[in-house]
């Protein structure tokens, strides 16, 4: 049999190991660091301040940041007010020597979406206007513009069916305890994330969560 193996190349013929010319740092820290959330936190702090003070409800989580703003029946009032929010946004991440990432900026209106509503209101400042939405994702969690939850309930329905055809597949081979915390921890705890998200939401998406329960049993 002959094998085509790459030959272990000589000791003798690698190139001598490189080091890097040392730099003191004197800002930021380590990758890693268990000091990073912390200064990260205190960093941004001044962001929500700067929301409040513009009334603008403000969620965050690790670098995720979440503004919102709640809507009247006036565009034309809406886009000035939001405008100006922005702009003192704007503002401080200049002074902090921030950068907006508008490719990973959106924008989700929870709602009927006023007809007037367009790029208008976004300071230019901020650089180019992120893209409007109809769904965004939220630590996992999938909101649509309607709150039917309608996209949430396909993703975790295609996810926990494909993972029951796979432990299908084994589960002649695990003893009955293993497969309840195979199951458990694999079907059943995605079913259960961010279930409280599921109230009010329509029948016909709670009977098809429903049926992935009954085929987990």
């Amino acid at each position: 049999m002959d094998c085509n193996l790459p030959r272990r190349q000589n000791p003798k013929s690698l190139p001598p190991p490189f080091q890097s010319k040392a730099f003191n740092i004197i800002c930021c820290v380590p990758q890693g660091s268990f000091l990073s959330p912390t200064l990260f936190n205190i960093y941004m702090a001044p962001l929500a301040q700067v929301a409040r003070q513009h009334n603008l409800n403000i969620i965050s989580y690790a670098d995720d940041t979440h503004l919102i703003l709640s809507l009247t029946k006036d565009p034309h009032t809406d886009k000035t007010n939001l405008h100006e929010r922005l702009k003192a946004i704007a503002d401080w991440m200049r002074d902090s020597r921030l950068k907006l990432n508008s490719d990973k900026t959106e924008v989700l209106i929870l709602g009927p979406t006023p007809s007037a509503w367009d790029n208008s209101w976004w300071p230019a400042s901020l650089g180019p206007p992120p893209k409007t939405t109809d769904s965004a994702r939220n630590l996992g969690f999938t909101l649509d513009s309607s709150l039917s939850m309608s996209k949430q309930v396909n993703a975790v329905s295609s996810s926990c069916y494909n993972t029951l055809r796979m432990l299908c597949r084994v589960y002649k081979w695990i003893p009955t305890e293993t497969r309840k915390t195979v199951t458990q921890a694999l079907v059943s705890s995605r079913l259960d994330y961010g279930n409280v998200l599921y109230a009010g939401i329509p029948s016909k998406h709670l009977q098809h969560l429903q049926r992935i329960q009954n085929a987990s049993a």
